[in-house]
């Protein structure tokens, strides 16, 4: 079985755009991203483009699971009136 690990991603604004810190906490350990390895930065920049992608698909599969229940009931409705229709 495979164990994922937690990630959570912050940015801490300062006073001005140039105090901007970004963060992320894993297993509940918090790192400056700044203080991360360039490998590692890469990782973290990989990772939140693919949960984006998640998230992004996510809402894609929403409106095409209500858009599949709307023709589903359509369909239904019109079998309905078709049978009534023909008794």
């Amino acid at each position: 079985m495979t164990t994922y690990k937690t990630f959570n991603l912050i940015t801490i604004m300062g006073n001005n755009m140039s105090d901007k810190k970004e963060m992320i906490t894993i297993d509940g350990v918090e790192y400056k991203l700044s203080e991360l390895s360039k490998e590692c930065q890469a990782e973290v920049q990989s990772l939140q483009f693919t949960e984006l992608m998640i998230q992004r698909l996510t809402a894609e599969i929403a409106v095409a699971t209500t858009a599949s229940n709307g023709y589903r009931n359509a369909i239904s409705d019109s079998l309905a009136k078709q049978k009534s229709a023909q008794h």
